[in-house]
């Protein structure tokens, strides 16, 4: 008898809390996504914002050098920062290929020495700074109305598997915008590339 009415105490309990816990279930499904929602799109907004001001250092210089990459200001729409994001990396990609005919092979191969010397060959930090140097020396050449390079430098690794992906490419700009503006190895690379030396002091 005890047994019995304990099954039936159980089955009662269960009948009950069965579809509480089912109706707590598909509450939380429904929700879960809504409530999610504005966080996903905060970090989303404060990637872009990080990555904005990442590149900036980079196409401040592209602009001022080579003012036809910037497209239309009137366009610019502050709270849109994927779109502006978007645009930054359009402009710096355009500026990367109108510096083409000053892509310094010695500075390339001097910036790829002190790279392996500090042990970064085949790093992303090391290809960075190495492409960084590149374009720093690049500037230089335009600005000072230099001949186009003889012998121009290499595309960095990558820059195939990198086209047509934003986020990649974002990553990878970033990574070179950095050490554009403070890493010591495009100093020391002007040490073989003397043009290079008066860019960044």
């Amino acid at each position: 008898m005890a047994q019995t009415l304990g099954r039936l105490i159980s089955f009662c309990a269960l009948s009950v809390t069965a579809p509480a816990v089912g109706v707590l279930l598909i509450t939380a499904g429904l929700t879960l996504p809504a409530a999610l929602w504005p966080l996903t799109q905060f970090l989303r907004r404060r990637w872009e914002r990080k990555s904005i001001a990442d590149l900036n250092p980079l196409w401040q210089d592209f602009a001022a050098a080579l003012p036809e990459i910037v497209l239309d200001d009137d366009a610019v729409i502050e709270n849109e920062t994927d779109f502006l994001l978007h645009r930054r990396i359009v402009e710096i990609n355009d500026g990367i290929l109108a510096l083409r005919p000053y892509r310094s092979l010695a500075v390339q191969q001097a910036a790829s020495r002190e790279v392996e010397r500090r042990n970064l060959a085949g790093t992303a930090s090391g290809d960075a700074a190495v492409e960084a140097a590149v374009l720093a020396a690049a500037l230089r050449a335009l600005r000072t109305g230099a001949e186009p390079e003889c012998a121009l430098a290499a595309p960095t690794p990558g820059s195939t598997a990198r086209a047509g992906d934003l986020r990649t490419e974002t990553l990878w700009l970033r990574s070179v915008a950095r050490a554009y503006a403070a890493s010591d190895i495009v100093r020391t690379a002007s040490h073989e590339a003397p043009m290079l030396g008066t860019l960044q002091g």
